[in-house]
């Protein structure tokens, strides 16, 4: 599960996924995914290039790009041991809560 950051990655913004679900899963990580205030810039469904929107459903492609680039390292991997290279990738951000961060934000070495 992934939960949102402004674009610059460094503060978890309100509308992002939070703490544990129903069935006990809680975030894996955070992402860039915008903000009410600044929304993500991409190639829109006119083919033009704008504004798309924010929120966790524009942060987890980034992770799962971050994941298909680990996988292509070695096709190998389990989903658990994807899980472990992820967290292995992740940065703690100052104050924020591990339930509201899950492991942080994943930095490329």
């Amino acid at each position: 599960m992934v939960g949102a950051t402004e674009r610059s990655g460094k503060k978890v913004i309100p509308e992002s996924s939070r703490g544990a679900t129903s069935n006990g899963r809680t975030l894996d990580c955070v992402a860039p995914g915008g903000s009410a205030a600044d929304f993500l810039v991409s190639c829109k469904v006119d083919g033009k290039i704008g504004k798309v929107g924010f929120g966790t459903s524009f942060a987890a492609p980034q992770v799962a790009g971050l994941l298909a680039l680990l996988l292509e390292q070695d096709h190998n991997q389990s989903p658990d041991q994807l899980r472990a290279a992820l967290s292995g990738l992740c940065r703690k951000l100052p104050g924020v809560k591990a339930d509201t961060q899950g492991n942080g934000l994943p930095v490329m070495k």
